[in-house]
C-alpha cells in the first residue's frame, strides 16, 4: 500500500505537466458544470421550478458521464501507456472503449447500489440520531466491491477485455488493501473542499469543485498502479538458470 501511494505522488510530480495539459480541459467542464447544476438547484428551491429541475439533471449526469469518462481514461492510459497514447490535450473523441468504460463504470455503481439496499431499509427502523451510523457501514460492503472490481476500468483504459470473474480472481486477498487505497481518496477530497466553504460564493464553489477533481485525479493514477502490480504479479516468472 505504501509503495502504491509514494510511486502514485512520484508518478504525478514526474507527469505533472503532460498530465495537466491533458486534463485540464475536461476539468474544468466538470467543475463549470458543478458549479452551474448547483445553481440550478439553488433556483428550484426558490421558485418550485421541477422542470427545469429534471431536465437540469438529466443533462448534468449526461455530461458528467461523457466528461468523467474522458478524464478517467485519458489518465490511465497516461500513466500505464504513457503520454503518446493520447493525443496532446488528452482524448476528447468517443470511441467503443469510452463505450465500454462507461458501461463498466455503470455496472460497478449497480454493485455498490445494492450493496447499500440492506441499510437503506434498515433505516426506516433505526432512530435518526443512528442513521449516520449506517451510512458509515454501507461504505464498507460497497467500498469493498468497488475495490475487487476497480480493476475493469484501467483495463478497459488501455484496451484490455476482461469480465467481472477475471477481475474478482486477480484482486484475491488483495480487496481490503485496494479498499483502503481506493477510499483514502475520497477522505481526502471531502476534508480538502472544505477549505473553499461553497457558501463563499460561486467562486469559492468553483475552486472546492477544482480542488476535489485533482484528488480524484490522484486516486485514478493510484488505480493504474494497482492494476498493473495486480497484473505484475500474475506474470509467470523465467525459471532461474540451471533447473
Amino acid at each position: 500500500m505504501i509503495a502504491i501511494l509514494r510511486e502514485a505522488i512520484r508518478a504525478v510530480a514526474e507527469k505533472r505537466f503532460v498530465l495537466f495539459r491533458g486534463l485540464i480541459g475536461t476539468i474544468l467542464v466538470l467543475a463549470v458544470c458543478d458549479v452551474a447544476f448547483s445553481l440550478v438547484v439553488r433556483h428550484v428551491v426558490k421558485a418550485s421550478t421541477w422542470g427545469l429541475f429534471l431536465l437540469s439533471l438529466v443533462v448534468y449526469m449526461f455530461l458528467g458521464a461523457l466528461f468523467g469518462t474522458l478524464v478517467a481514461v485519458t489518465c490511465h492510459r497516461i500513466i500505464l501507456l504513457g503520454e503518446s497514447s493520447v493525443p496532446k490535450y488528452g482524448l476528447h473523441s468517443w470511441t467503443s472503449r469510452e463505450t465500454r468504460f462507461l458501461g463498466w463504470s455503470a455496472v460497478l455503481a449497480f454493485f455498490m447500489s445494492i450493496a447499500v439496499v440492506p441499510f437503506g431499509i434498515g433505516a426506516i427502523f433505526v432512530p435518526k440520531e443512528y442513521r449516520n451510523y449506517l451510512v458509515f457501514l454501507a461504505l464498507l460492503p460497497a467500498g469493498y466491491l468497488f475495490a475487487r472490481f476497480a480493476v475493469l476500468l484501467p483495463s478497459t483504459a488501455v484496451g484490455e477485455r476482461h469480465n467481472t470473474d477475471w477481475a474478482w480472481n486477480i484482486t484475491a486477498n488483495n480487496g481490503w488493501r485496494l479498499f483502503a487505497l481506493l477510499m483514502l481518496a475520497p477522505a481526502v477530497s471531502s476534508v480538502v473542499t472544505k477549505v473553499f466553504p461553497t457558501e463563499l460564493g460561486t467562486f469559492t464553489d468553483f475552486l472546492s469543485r477544482l480542488l476535489g477533481y485533482v484528488v480524484m485525479t490522484i486516486e485514478i493514477v493510484v488505480l493504474s498502479l494497482s492494476f498493473r502490480f495486480l497484473m505484475a504479479s500474475q506474470t509467470p516468472q523465467p525459471p532461474a538458470e540451471g533447473t
